[in-house]
C-alpha cells in the first residue's frame, strides 16, 4: 500500500516530532484489525443446482478464505512498535543521517559493507522469530499483519521544511534456496522494486562480477536511502542447507546488514528449522542468538479438531449477501 503522507497526532507526543513516525496511521482496536483481514468469498446462491464443473469452480474460491489467526493482533502491535522505536532513534532530516548515507555509499564503492552505526542509540535493533510447522500460516499471518501498515509513504514537506522522500516502511522477502549472498541481495532488490517501482534488480542481476560485499553494501545503501523501517526474512531454515558453503548468508551477515543499522528484523522458519538452527552452536553463538531473538518468539501450531479457531475457520458466518453450502 502506497499513501501520501498525512501527519497524525499520536498518543505518544515524541512520535509526532518525527515525520517517519508521524505519517504512520495506527489501528488500536483489536476487532477492527481482525475484521479488516477477514475474507469470506461469496459462493453462488444456486450452488447445489449447478453442474459439477461449476461447483468445483466455485469451490476454488475457498482458496481466498482467510480467518486471521489468534496471534495476528499481537504480531501487528509488535511490528508497529518495532517500526516506531527504530525510527525515533534518529532524525531523518538531520545531518547525522546524511553522513551515514554517505559513509555507506563510500564503503560499498570500496567493495565492503558497513558494520558500525553511530547515529542511533543502539547498534543492535529488536528482532523477533516466528516459527511453526509448514502450512500453519506463519508467512500469511506475518504478511497480513504487515499489509495493515502502509508500505510506502510519499513525503513532500514536514513542518514547512522540504522532505521529498519515498519512505519504505517495511519489506518482506525470502532467503534464497541457493547458497549465495548475491542471491540474497537480488531477492531484497526485487522486493524493494515491487514496493517502490525502482529498478534495482535489473541493475544488479547482471553484475555477478561484483563482490559479495559490494552487493551487501548496496542493500544497506538502499535501506538507509529509503528509511527502511522493518525487514521480514522468510525461510530462514534454508541456512541449514548451505551452512558449509563459502560466502553463504549467515546470521552474522543478517545482523550486520540490518540490526547494526537499527533496522528491526522479523525472521520466520519451520519448527524443524528453528530447532536445528538454535542447536547448531557452530553456526550461531550465544551472543548472536541473543541479539537476533532479543524480543519475543511466536510459535504457530496445528489446531486440533474442536479448537475454537478451527471451528471459527470452518464455520465462519457469511454475510447476508452470501450463500452457505449447507
Amino acid at each position: 500500500m502506497r499513501i501520501k503522507a498525512q501527519y497524525n497526532q499520536h498518543q505518544v507526543q515524541e512520535l509526532d516530532d518525527n515525520p517517519l513516525c508521524s505519517a504512520i496511521p495506527v489501528l488500536s482496536d483489536k476487532s477492527s484489525i481482525l475484521s479488516a483481514l477477514k475474507k469470506s468469498p461469496r459462493i453462488n446462491k444456486s450452488f447445489w443446482a449447478l453442474p459439477e464443473v461449476y461447483q468445483q469452480t466455485e469451490l476454488l474460491k475457498l482458496d481466498y478464505l482467510h480467518v486471521p489467526v489468534p496471534q495476528l493482533y499481537a504480531l501487528y502491535n509488535k511490528f508497529v512498535s518495532f517500526i516506531f522505536h527504530g525510527y525515533r532513534l534518529y532524525n531523518a532530516m538531520g545531518a547525522e543521517r546524511r553522513r551515514l548515507q554517505i559513509d555507506i555509499a563510500l564503503t560499498a564503492r570500496n567493495d565492503k559493507y558497513f558494520t558500525i552505526c553511530n547515529d542511533v542509540a543502539r547498534t543492535t535493533s529488536n528482532s523477533v522469530l516466528v516459527s511453526g510447522h509448514s502450512g500453519t500460516g506463519k508467512t500469511t499471518a506475518i504478511r497480513a499483519g504487515l499489509s495493515l501498515i502502509p508500505q510506502v509513504i510519499e513525503h513532500e514537506e514536514f513542518n514547512s521544511v522540504s522532505f521529498k522522500q519515498d519512505q519504505l516502511v517495511w519489506v518482506s522477502f525470502d532467503l534464497p534456496a541457493t547458497s549465495s549472498s548475491k542471491a540474497l541481495a537480488l531477492n531484497f532488490f526485487a522486493a524493494v522494486d515491487q514496493a517502490l517501482g525502482t529498478g534495482y534488480y535489473n541493475e544488479w542481476k547482471d553484475k555477478s562480477h561484483r563482490s559479495v560485499d559490494r552487493h551487501l553494501g548496496q542493500m544497506q545503501l538502499i535501506a538507509v536511502n529509503h528509511h527502511l523501517g522493518l525487514v521480514h526474512i522468510d525461510e530462514i531454515q534454508f541456512m541449514l542447507e548451505y551452512k558449509k558453503q563459502k560466502d553463504a548468508p549467515s546470521f552474522v551477515v543478517l545482523e550486520a546488514l540490518f540490526n547494526k543499522l537499527g533496522i528491526p528484523m522479523v525472521l520466520s522458519c519451520t519448527s524443524m528449522g528453528r530447532e536445528s538452527l538454535l542447536a547448531d552452536s557452530k553456526r550461531m553463538d550465544f551472543t548472536t542468538a541473543r541479539r537476533l531473538l532479543n524480543n519475543r518468539e511466536f510459535k504457530f501450531s496445528i489446531f486440533r479438531l474442536g479448537d475454537s479457531f478451527f471451528t471459527c475457520l470452518l464455520y465462519t458466518s457469511p454475510s447476508p449477501r452470501d450463500a452457505t453450502l449447507s
